[in-house]
């Protein structure tokens, strides 16, 4: 038996529909004593300046954000304008330390969340050189069944998106909205940075339609309705 059969048997299903994915990314243009040169990319239909959007700078001896950090960042600054584009922030930076930048897709949160629970997107200056690393949010589409929908989740490693209200929301027949209520709600619950699976129960799935999922890091209201829909950090669509 071959593996994707094996796969596609332990998903119980005949075919999994190709999905297409869209994420928010940040890139190091460039690095001085005295600034950093960042380019980012974010949704499509995302508003930085209106949903809070920011970028932080903190020294780290590794890859990963210090997401719960409440000392004083090495620089920041709002991001205003177009949902992708590119900065240049004054930072004093110095010789043989390493540094980790992130991008919020909403404000700095409040506890029960991480400090910096909106961060959905990171990147690593090290040490020496230019070998710039960087991480950014996923969904995978796990399963499709005639009555629910099933989805992993990655985001940047420490986040702990259950305690920061992360959820994900999904819409039949139409892209992911800031604004237009989904379809259906499923709540992270877990606090693991790769995880899953996420449920989408007790809908219809009909053949042949365009569906959409978005993840949000922060906002969970329980039992979904009503849950805030502006740290929006990637996509996913499939049509069944």
């Amino acid at each position: 038996m071959s593996d994707v059969t094996t796969v596609l048997e332990e998903r119980k299903l005949g075919y999994l529909p190709p999905s297409t994915q869209a994420t928010t990314s940040i890139t190091i243009n460039s690095v001085t004593g005295n600034q950093v040169g960042i380019s980012y990319n974010g949704l499509i239909n995302n508003n930085p300046g209106a949903n809070k959007n920011f970028i932080a700078i903190y020294q780290s001896p590794t890859p990963d954000f210090p997401f719960g950090a409440t000392t004083p960042v090495v620089a920041s600054a709002n991001v205003n304008g177009n949902s992708s584009g590119s900065l240049i922030i004054p930072a004093q930076i110095l010789v043989n330390t390493s540094y980790v930048v992130g991008y919020g897709v909403g404000a700095v949160a409040t506890a029960p969340a991480q400090t910096y629970a909106n961060i959905c997107a990171t990147a690593f200056i090290p040490t020496a050189g230019s070998g710039y690393t960087n991480a950014s949010p996923s969904l995978i589409l796990n399963d499709v069944e005639s009555n629910y929908i099933s989805i992993d989740y990655n985001v940047p490693n420490g986040l702990t998106p259950g305690n920061n209200g992360a959820w994900a929301g999904l819409w039949v027949g139409n892209n992911p909205s800031y604004s237009l209520a989904p379809t259906a709600y499923s709540q992270i619950t877990s606090n693991t940075a790769v995880g899953g699976p996420l449920l989408f129960n007790n809908i219809q799935i009909q053949r042949g339609t365009l569906y959409s999922v978005a993840l949000f890091m922060t906002g969970w209201v329980k039992g979904g309705i009503g849950s805030l829909q502006t740290a929006m950090a990637c996509t996913l669509q499939f049509t069944s």
